[in-house]
């Protein structure tokens, strides 16, 4: 079989019958819950997870892919399945080692022939990627190319994100509990925004999760191609911004999609983030 595979991580919000059709191998990540260590899966199997999660006081460790799943994956796909090449996009390096590990696996298998792009970003972000890699290839563009439109787009997505409370960044141990306790009290909600992969508060809003909501939105510069919403158990939220974001964004394309467990965890039930890929 020549042509290119592609290989990505769990946190690309793939369903398993999209990765079925198109051949997709995904690297997962995990967390230990309860007492208990499991993938984050796809998609499908996250509504169990976080309505456990919003019912327990356990707060999970999450953990990157690994160098060895990577290092399966890319000989399979240049060995027995009989791709020419392959590329493979992961999670920002700014929040996961999971990008570090697929390079030092390719390096030890074949670096001229896999490619490892590094999204800056993760969740929706990462599934724009993936999608459009995944279109450019069924052109017939050649290995080249496709890498170097999927680098452009890395430069051009925006990531921002806010929890629907500050109670999750403070049992995950990113804030302290008075602060915790001070912003529920101001209704004050960090604006978070991936710069060049990593994450960094962009603003600190105070009127509650709407409005920062609103600020997010007006963030976005005006031209826009797509738009990923992720939400932890917030899809009428969700419904709601993608209103208003058809109404800024007419001829966008916007698609909205659970976060994944690694991320959403950190951010807790209620978080919403809005990822662009921009012009």
């Amino acid at each position: 079989m020549a042509g290119i595979k592609i290989v990505t991580d769990s946190s690309a919000c793939l369903s398993m019958a999209y990765c079925q059709e198109h051949d997709i191998a995904v690297m997962q990540l995990s967390y230990t819950f309860e007492g208990e260590t499991a993938h984050e899966g796809a998609p499908e199997e996250w509504d169990g997870f976080y309505k456990r999660f919003a019912a327990s006081e356990d707060f999970p460790k999450t953990s990157q892919a690994g160098m060895h799943g990577f290092l399966h994956a890319f000989e399979q796909a240049l060995g027995e399945e009989g791709y020419d090449s392959v590329i493979c996009m992961t999670i920002t390096s700014g929040v996961s080692g999971t990008y570090q590990s697929a390079q030092t696996a390719a390096d030890m298998v074949d670096p001229e022939r896999i490619h490892v792009i590094n999204s800056k970003g993760g969740g929706s972000s990462l599934k724009m990627l993936v999608l459009d890699t995944v279109e450019r290839i069924g052109q017939g563009m050649d290995v080249q190319r496709v890498v170097e439109l999927a680098q452009r787009d890395v430069a051009q997505l925006r990531y921002q994100f806010t929890p629907g409370s500050l109670e999750y960044l403070r049992r995950g141990g990113r804030i302290s509990a008075a602060m915790a306790l001070l912003g529920g009290a101001l209704k004050i909600l960090p604006l978070i925004e991936l710069v060049d992969g990593e994450m960094t508060v962009a603003e600190r809003i105070r009127g509650g999760q709407r409005k920062v909501v609103d600020r997010m939105i007006a963030r976005l510069p005006e031209r826009v191609r797509q738009i990923g919403i992720s939400h932890v158990l917030a899809m009428d939220l969700a419904r709601d911004v993608e209103k208003k974001l058809h109404e800024k964004y007419p001829n966008a394309s916007i698609r909205i999609d659970q976060m994944n467990p690694v991320i959403g965890c950190h951010l807790g039930p209620g978080a919403l983030g809005i990822a662009a890929l921009c012009e």
